[in-house]
């Protein structure tokens, strides 16, 4: 397994790709799946949601380095929790029926 990113094996052999030459690599499992908020699954939502919810502690906020990234988790929440809810009410309206 590769070393992870900010490792100090990961800088090393950035370091060494840099001096031959060489591509840096992508590390594996950045950036693979985009989705939009309707195209996730109910598990999904709600595990983004669970993340979201703790980088919006203030152990986490107080050493954001960009003011604005609180304000832009908190409004992403408020979209999951959208979308969560209106999964409910369709739920709760499909088994009303």
């Amino acid at each position: 397994m590769p070393p992870g990113p900010g490792s100090i094996g990961q800088r090393a052999a950035d370091d060494i790709r840099d001096a031959i030459g060489a591509e840096t690599e992508r590390s594996p499992g950045y950036g693979q799946v985009f989705r939009s908020l309707d195209e996730m699954m109910s598990t999904e939502l709600d595990a983004v949601s669970g993340a979201v919810s703790t980088l919006l502690e203030k152990r986490f906020t107080a050493v954001m380095d960009d003011p604005a990234l609180p304000t832009l988790l908190d409004e992403y929440l408020a979209n999951l929790n959208a979308s969560i809810v209106g999964r409910i009410e369709v739920v709760a309206e499909y088994h009303r029926d």
